[in-house]
């Protein structure tokens, strides 16, 4: 078959139709074929447009004449049976969920167990199937913390949002975070076959001391020093003094050991005098204090790994990306 027979009107326009607007490139490059061929190209000029196969181009004009637009469209494949059953998926979750960490371990059980052979690439795919993804685990603290208390306090922490929302309050989130050249080793593009190193060793170490709010605010302050109540005080009355207004504060804050001295205890009062309000954290409940994740998103995502080489170097992009939070980097608490 050199070309295909003329058409009519409505059969062309339906052709352009599918060529432009069907959702299958399949379908559309066939559909193009066919109009290439009512246009007068040859068999081998088809083939060399669409990089295909004489054989194929055949095909597709054979199936015109015979089906019309039904046998242009995208023809169903069972494939090759699933090698693993629904009861062999289901087993293999359960053995996953036992050891997460070695899917070997758990394809070799399954294989034993159902005396089928596959390989891990077929697992792989399962697994992704289920929604199981290969990821870095995260150290916890949850089985220690008292649920009620901490129930009871997101309660308390959503009145004073509710209330900030209606400018009745302002509400802030203080922690402290550290910084050396011993670096939080992220997840990065690399190429396959290589390792991206980043430089790690022993040196000073950077403190910050920061408040942060949902508005986009943030006020900090950095030492070299260890970090103390006295240290922590002067950065409250720091902050008291930079946000002076009628509203009242409210201070979201951990149970750190400076956090709970006596000397903490004593500011505390005379901060309340100035309409500063203290809200503890119960125990191991850091999702609660959102400049959590700030440290996260610095460390992890926006400081250099250039920056890495020394403790000057370090320093000085930390201070940086700070200086730049709210403009250059944000974090959008909502999502």
């Amino acid at each position: 078959m050199k070309f295909v027979q003329p058409v009519s009107d409505v059969e062309r326009a339906n052709l352009n139709e599918l060529y432009r607007n069907h959702p299958k490139h399949q379908v559309r490059r066939r559909a193009h074929a066919i109009l290439s061929s009512l246009e007068g190209f040859a068999v081998n000029d088809i083939s060399r447009l669409f990089n295909v196969d004489r054989n194929t181009v055949c095909t597709w004009l054979q199936l015109w004449e015979l089906k019309g637009v039904p046998g242009l469209l995208q023809r169903h494949r069972p494939g090759r049976p699933c090698i693993l059953a629904p009861i062999d998926v289901k087993r293999l979750a359960e053995l996953v969920k036992e050891e997460p960490r070695q899917i070997k371990v758990a394809s070799a059980r399954l294989a034993s167990e159902t005396g089928k052979s596959f390989s891990l690439r077929t697992v792989t795919r399962t697994l992704k199937k289920l929604n199981l993804t290969y990821k870095r685990c995260r150290r916890s603290c949850k089985h220690k913390r008292d649920q009620k208390a901490f129930e009871q306090r997101y309660a308390i922490l959503k009145v004073f949002l509710d209330a900030e929302s209606k400018d009745q309050c302002s509400l802030y989130y203080f922690d402290e975070s550290g910084f050396s050249l011993i670096p939080n080793v992220p997840y990065a593009w690399q190429v396959i076959g290589e390792t991206l190193a980043i430089p790690s060793q022993h040196s000073r170490r950077l403190n910050v001391l920061g408040f942060l709010s949902q508005r986009g605010e943030l006020h900090y302050s950095a030492t070299e020093g260890k970090v103390t109540s006295e240290v922590v005080i002067a950065a409250f009355d720091d902050f008291i003094q930079q946000t002076d207004d009628d509203k009242p504060r409210v201070i979201v804050i951990d149970n750190a050991s400076m956090h709970t001295s006596r000397l903490f205890r004593e500011a505390q009062d005379k901060w309340l005098e100035k309409n500063v309000h203290i809200v503890r954290l119960p125990t191991y409940s850091p999702e609660l204090n959102l400049i959590e994740i700030l440290w996260r998103m610095v460390k992890y995502y926006w400081v250099n790994l250039s920056a890495y080489v020394d403790f000057d170097s370090l320093k000085e992009e930390v201070i940086r990306v700070l200086n730049d939070y709210g403009t250059k980097y944000e974090i959008n608490f909502v999502d």
